[in-house]
């Protein structure tokens, strides 16, 4: 009898269908989606707990084994002092057993080694498991420690279920009922990651049974040579859900209940009477003239009450809308200038609210390792709140997860950390991650007391602001990526000759501004090129890296090691006070020459080299980086021809030698392509026939600058450049020449040499 007077009226029967429609619809989503999400958020809380329940029990496991290493590594050292029997009745074994020499199990090479450091190995497959085996100190004989499979697996502390699974993915225990997955099913479970969650199904009693599961891999390669265990901990789905029945009930007298009340709100709501047309149209023309702030007042309680209501509403929207362009165009302004992350930040907090209704907004910076739950609150004012931890939200916007934006009530146990980020006594936040290259980079936080019903407006301008957010970031990421590859070495990453020079010529007007010196050490690797030919060029890349290492750990932290390319390094070292840089200088090249000398293992052999510094310091005939450099290398060149693997300071008569040994190099440059190599024969005399039985064909340099130049001159020059070969194959090419033109009437042997001892 109420909705009588209400159906007679087409306005009143069209208001309410439309809002009978306009309720029940998202109460629909909304009960659809809470029932996935309830039953999904029971899982997650469900899987997280498994988590850390199989991280425990896996540790109390790793604990156990290693108190038991323990008492094994005791015994073996009283056998040895008192050589005594072993303990009969052992705490943790089922028994010890000694093993002589000659009946050693064959153990592999890693294992070996091991043991040879007194470590212990653990054998949990194979004949020997479960056993763990030490050595007893300065003897032949090894020490057994048998293990008891049940003792060794069962927690009377664990989960109801759970598998403990060998390295080669084999059962080595499991709780009554429960299986573990097949060998097959692990690797994609594990996906190079030491834990994880999966659903599970085990056939029991002729039925299957659900599972949640959660598993944790141990690994104990370092302690026992042993690739380790995995844990799995699991749960019965049904258990887990049974919660979710009584939601169901609960929820679906709510919404019958919703649905009344909606249905008399909608009736009282639209038998009122209807505004004024005439407020309505002003406001409607002050709004088509700009002003976003207009409102109708005094709407009523009618038909156009609503209309004002829906009026006013729309009027709200286009004013966030006019203020989410004018911020999304001064953000795309700012991304193109360049700017930077934090000036961006402060850009979208200082038009959040004005751009996007919300109670109050903010913003996470998260830090750059990636190991570390570390982040950045941030205020509306750009006020930086302090360090926060909320692993439940990073592990739900994982990049595998792929979810573009997350609602969370602030009263779960995932979204209490956000709590402190807000002084209203607020209760929901949409969230928008922004991420950069696979990683989480920021977080937009929108907070409401009562989040609207229909959000979707709302979602899909945090979703812009995200993107943008992420675009900036990605270009500054990608600019520190060029940047990098355009001053650091991709092999050692050490800096490059570009970013060397700029450092150096800092530290020159650094040197000149507080009166100190500046030296540079050009390092040459002696030899480098036989370990390239003889072990090939990955086992070079493999001693380069390792003698940047070595370079960097030894040198002060104002200090900088650059790579030039190929086997030379240079170090600049500034701030050196005048009157001592020689000794400073002196001890350290020492001291590099002796680190670098220590052998290096590459392919499983020891390769041990050394090398030679030149030494530079700034003086009058150095103005700039080109001359510090060209005296370095000089200087190297020097104590590379006196004596390998040592070091020498540049002096005028260096630079002379340097001079006179580049142009020598450009003469045989010249002579190489003039041909301007001769033969000369050394005649091979028999004194037992006291006859000439051969002849040696020795190079000869005839220029027509230098005339006849010494073999010892151009020889290991032609060595360092390396066409040693060339010149043989030069000498017997010639050779062969002459051997032809007299037509074998030499008879003979020729030896062909390569040293210059032997021309």
């Amino acid at each position: 009898m109420v909705a009588q007077p209400l159906l007679n009226s087409a306005i009143g029967r069209r208001l309410l269908l439309s809002f009978m429609l306009a309720a029940l619809l998202p109460m629909g989503v909304v009960a659809f989606v809470a029932y996935f999400q309830v039953g999904g958020m029971l899982e997650g809380v469900n899987y997280h707990r498994l988590q850390q329940d199989s991280r425990s029990l896996g540790m109390s496991f790793v604990e156990d084994l290693n108190w038991r290493a323990d008492d094994l590594q005791r015994e073996a050292a009283r056998l040895t002092q008192t050589g005594a029997t072993p303990n009969p009745r052992p705490i943790g074994f089922l028994n010890y057993r000694l093993l002589e020499n000659p009946s050693w199990p064959e153990l592999t090479r890693e294992q070996g080694h091991h043991l040879s450091r007194g470590g212990t190995l653990l054998f949990l497959e194979g004949k020997l498991a479960p056993s763990m085996l030490t050595a007893l100190p300065k003897t032949q004989r090894l020490l057994l420690g048998q293990l008891d499979k049940q003792s060794l697996w069962r927690n009377e502390e664990a989960p109801e279920h759970y598998c403990v699974v060998s390295a080669d993915f084999q059962p080595l225990y499991c709780t009554p009922g429960l299986a573990s997955p097949s060998a097959k099913a692990w690797p994609q479970l594990l996906a190079q990651r030491n834990d994880g969650v999966f659903p599970w199904r085990v056939r029991q009693d002729g039925s299957d049974g659900d599972y949640l599961a959660a598993f944790w891999q141990a690994r104990l390669q370092a302690s026992y040579a042993h690739p380790g265990i995995i844990v799995m901990v699991a749960n019965s789905r049904q258990a887990v859900l049974k919660g979710l029945e009584r939601f169901q009930q609960f929820f679906s007298a709510i919404v019958v209940a919703t649905i009344a009340l909606v249905f008399l709100l909608a009736v009282n709501q639209i038998r009122r009477q209807m505004r004024p047309l005439e407020r309505l149209t002003e406001s409607t023309r002050r709004l088509a003239n700009g002003d976003m702030g207009v409102t109708v007042q005094d709407a009523g309680e009618d038909e156009f009450g609503s209309l004002a209501h829906a009026f006013n509403q729309m009027s709200d929207n286009l004013r966030y809308k006019f203020h989410m362009l004018q911020m999304l165009a001064d953000l795309d302004r700012a991304i193109l200038g360049a700017a930077g992350m934090d000036d961006l930040v402060q850009l979208v907090l200082g038009h959040i609210r004005q751009a996007i209704p919300c109670d109050s907004a903010g913003l996470i910076r998260i830090g750059a390792n990636e190991n570390e739950t570390f982040m950045v609150a941030l205020g509306e004012a750009g006020k930086t709140l302090g360090a926060l931890s909320c692993p439940g939200i990073r592990e739900r916007l994982s990049p595998d997860t792929e979810q573009a934006w997350l609602h969370l009530k602030l009263d779960t146990p995932s979204a209490h950390c956000l709590r402190p980020l807000f002084d209203e006594p607020l209760k929901e936040v949409l969230l928008f991650p922004s991420r950069v290259i696979g990683r989480l980079d920021s977080l937009l936080i929108l907070a409401y007391e009562k989040l609207p019903a229909d959000f979707a407006d709302i979602v899909a301008a945090g979703l812009s602001v995200a993107d943008r957010l992420a675009v900036a970031a990605s270009n500054l990421v990608w600019e520190g990526k060029l940047y990098r590859q355009a001053h650091y070495d991709a092999l050692t990453d050490l800096p490059n000759r570009v970013l060397l020079r700029d450092r150096v010529e800092q530290a020159l007007v650094r040197a000149e501004r507080e009166r100190t010196s500046v030296a540079l050490m050009l390092l040459d690797l002696d030899n480098f090129k036989q370990v390239n030919d003889s072990l090939g060029h990955a086992a070079g890349d493999v001693l380069l890296i390792e003698c940047a290492q070595r370079l960097k750990s030894h040198i002060r932290q104002s200090d900088t090691v650059a790579r030039l390319g190929g086997d030379e390094f240079i170090l600049l070292v500034p701030e050196l006070a005048p009157g001592s840089e020689s000794d400073k200088l002196e001890s350290l090249a020492r001291k590099l020459n002796e680190v670098l000398a220590l052998p290096i293992l590459i392919a499983g052999r020891q390769v041990t080299i050394s090398v030679s510094i030149g030494i530079a310091l700034l003086s009058d005939e150095a103005e700039n980086f080109e001359d510090l450099l060209r005296m370095a290398d000089a200087a190297m060149y020097e104590a590379k021809r006196q004596q390998p693997g040592g070091f020498r300071f540049y002096s005028a008569n260096i630079n002379e030698k340097a001079q006179a040994r580049f142009e020598l190099i450009q003469d045989l440059r010249e002579a190489i392509s003039r041909q301007e190599f001769l033969l000369y024969y050394q005649p091979k005399f028999e004194l037992a026939g006291r006859r000439i039985v051969g002849a040696e064909a020795l190079a000869r340099w005839n220029s027509p600058k230098r005339g006849l130049v010494a073999p010892g001159l151009f020889i290991h020059l032609l060595d360092e450049m390396g066409l040693t070969d060339w010149l043989s194959s030069l000498v017997a090419r010639m050779q062969a020449e002459v051997w032809n033109a007299v037509n074998g009437i030499i008879s003979g042997v020729f030896f062909l040499q390569r040293w210059p001892c032997f021309f």
